[in-house]
């Protein structure tokens, strides 16, 4: 499976404040999405939302869906369990 691009970094990681931490372990497509989408709704502008995932297709949708939805995909990471995304709205 081919990993998307993810953008350089123009912060370093421990400047990240995390404003909320959306645990989507055991989810399936489509869910872990919908459910991001519903929790960035409820931030503010500005505002950082860690999203960890189990869902192997979640590396090509949330990218995907931050993009299409204007946020910005500040990391992802790979875990032994899954993935983690990290979002600013």
């Amino acid at each position: 499976m081919k990993q998307p691009i993810v953008p350089t970094l123009e912060q370093n990681r421990s400047t990240w404040h995390i404003d909320q931490i959306l645990d989507l372990s055991g989810l399936r497509c489509p869910l872990p999405v919908l459910r991001t989408k519903k929790a960035l709704f409820s931030l503010t502008e500005g505002q950082v939302i860690k999203v960890i995932s189990t869902d192997p297709s979640s590396v090509t949708d949330l990218p995907s869906y931050a993009k299409m939805a204007g946020h910005e995909l500040l990391d992802m990471q790979a875990t032994p369990t899954g993935h983690y995304f990290i979002l600013r709205k």
